[in-house]
C-alpha cells in the first residue's frame, strides 16, 4: 500500500477529513449553479490544482461518448468556454480511455505530448503542462470525468494519484447523490405542473389568463426565459402570440405578434405536428428572417415548439426558449409533450365553447327574424342589409372574441 493511504499519517488523515467535508457539501449541492459554486472552493481546500476540469456524460452508461454538463477552473476562476473553442473531440477521446482502461491518464509534460493535438494546444494556451484524467464512476455506470492539472512538469507522482483516485470515487459519489436529489425534486415539480394543469383545464374558461398562467408555470419548471402559446388565425397562415411570459423581454415579441405558418419553424410544428427544437437561430436560412430577427433580439439561442394536438387536430403550438446554449433534451420534450397535450385540451374546451355560444346566437337570430316587420325591410332595405351583415359579423366573432 501507498504511504499516502497508510492510517496514522495526522496530514493524511486531516487531508482525507478535508476531503469527506468537501464530498458532503458537493452533494449537498441542490443545483447546478450552487454546485460549480462550491466545487472547485471546496476540492481546493484538498487538492492543489491550477486546471480543474469535470464533465458528465450526457446517458448514465455514457455508451454514446458524449459529455454534457462540464465545469472548468483556471488559476482559481470558474471559466466557460464556448463550444468552438473546446477540443471537444479529445476531451471525449480521453473520457473513453479511463473509462475503458479504468485507470487514470497521466501526462507529464504535455509538451512531448502527441496523442491529443487539439488538447495539447487548448491546455498549453492557458498554461498547463501536467494533467491527471480520472473515470467517474458508480457501480456499472460510467458519470463522467475528473481532470486536473499543474503549471508544472510531471506534478503528478504515483502516491497523488493513489490519493486522486479515491478524490474521484467520493467525487462521483457526491455529484451522484446531487444529481438524484435534483432528478427527485424535478419529477416532483413536473407531476405537480401537471395536476395543477389539469385542475385549471376543468375549472377555467377564460382561456387567455389561463394560459398565460400555464406559460408562467412551464417557464418555471423547464428553466425557461420565455414560453408562449400560439394559435392560428381565422385565414389559417400565420399563428398568433395568444399567451406570453416573457419578464424579461427585450420588446421583439408580444402577444399579438403574427408568425407565419409557411417556413418558420413555430409553423414547421404546426404543420408536421412533430416538436422542432433549435439549438441555434440562423436567419439566413429561414424564408421569413424578420421573424428570427425577433428571436435573435430576443438573445433566444434555444428553443422547444410542441404542437398542441387534440383529436388528430393541431391546435396551435407550445413555445419555449432559452437565452443560454442549454439544448432541450429527449426527456424534456417528452414531458413537454405531455404538457401541450393538457394546453391541447383547454384550447379545444374553449373552441368547443365557443361553438356553442355562437350556435345558440344564431339560433337566437333566426327566432328573432319573425319578430321584424317586413316593412321596415321594405321602407329602409339598405338599414336591413346593414343590420343583418352587422349581425352575421358579431355571430362569426363570437368564437374568436372568447378566445
Amino acid at each position: 500500500m501507498s504511504t499516502l493511504l497508510q492510517a496514522g499519517s495526522p496530514t493524511q488523515t486531516a487531508r482525507f477529513e478535508s476531503l469527506l467535508r468537501a464530498t458532503k457539501a458537493i452533494s449537498s449541492a441542490r443545483d447546478c449553479d450552487y454546485c460549480e459554486e462550491v466545487f472547485a472552493r471546496e476540492l481546493r481546500s484538498v487538492i492543489p490544482f491550477d486546471y480543474l476540469h469535470v464533465s458528465m456524460f450526457e446517458c448514465d452508461h455514457g455508451d454514446s461518448g458524449k459529455l454534457g454538463w462540464r465545469l472548468f477552473d483556471v488559476n482559481g476562476t470558474k471559466r466557460q468556454f464556448p463550444e468552438a473553442e473546446l477540443p471537444l473531440n479529445d476531451i471525449e477521446l480521453t473520457a473513453a480511455r479511463v473509462h475503458e482502461t479504468g485507470q487514470p491518464l497521466v501526462i507529464g509534460d504535455w509538451n512531448n505530448e502527441t496523442r491529443f493535438p487539439s488538447l495539447k494546444e487548448f491546455l498549453t494556451g492557458l498554461g498547463i503542462v501536467s494533467t491527471c484524467a480520472l473515470p467517474l464512476v458508480r457501480g456499472e455506470r460510467r458519470l463522467g470525468i475528473f481532470e486536473v492539472g499543474s503549471g508544472q512538469p510531471n506534478a503528478y507522482c504515483a502516491e497523488e494519484v493513489a490519493f486522486l483516485s479515491v478524490a474521484a470515487d467520493q467525487v462521483a459519489l457526491a455529484i451522484d447523490a446531487a444529481v438524484n436529489f435534483a432528478i427527485s425534486q424535478r419529477t416532483q415539480e413536473r407531476l405537480k405542473l401537471l395536476l395543477e394543469l389539469t385542475n385549471q383545464v376543468v375549472s377555467n374558461l377564460e382561456l387567455r389568463e389561463l394560459l398565460r398562467t400555464v406559460s408562467a408555470s412551464v417557464r418555471r419548471v423547464m428553466n425557461c426565459d420565455v414560453v408562449g402559446v400560439m394559435l392560428p388565425d381565422a385565414e389559417g397562415k400565420h399563428l398568433r402570440v395568444f399567451a406570453l411570459d416573457f419578464p424579461d423581454s427585450k420588446g421583439f415579441f408580444r402577444e399579438e405578434t403574427l408568425i407565419p405558418i409557411e417556413g418558420t419553424h413555430p409553423g414547421e410544428a404546426f404543420r408536421t405536428r412533430k416538436p422542432v427544437v433549435k439549438a441555434h437561430h440562423d436567419s439566413s436560412e429561414e424564408r421569413y428572417p424578420e421573424h428570427y430577427q425577433r428571436v435573435v433580439g430576443e438573445g433566444v439561442k434555444s428553443g422547444c415548439l410542441v404542437p398542441l394536438i387534440s383529436r388528430d387536430r393541431s391546435l396551435g403550438v407550445l413555445a419555449l426558449g432559452r437565452r443560454q446554449d442549454s439544448d432541450f433534451d429527449n426527456d424534456e420534450i417528452d414531458f413537454l409533450c405531455q404538457v401541450a397535450g393538457q394546453v391541447a385540451i383547454a384550447v379545444e374546451n374553449a373552441l368547443a365553447f365557443g361553438e356553442i355560444a355562437e350556435l345558440r346566437f344564431c339560433t337566437w337570430w333566426i327566432r328573432l327574424l319573425p319578430a321584424v316587420p317586413q316593412s321596415f325591410c321594405l321602407e329602409k332595405p339598405a338599414l336591413a342589409r346593414n343590420s343583418l351583415h352587422g349581425l352575421s359579423m358579431i355571430a362569426a366573432g363570437v368564437k374568436i372574441a372568447l378566445l
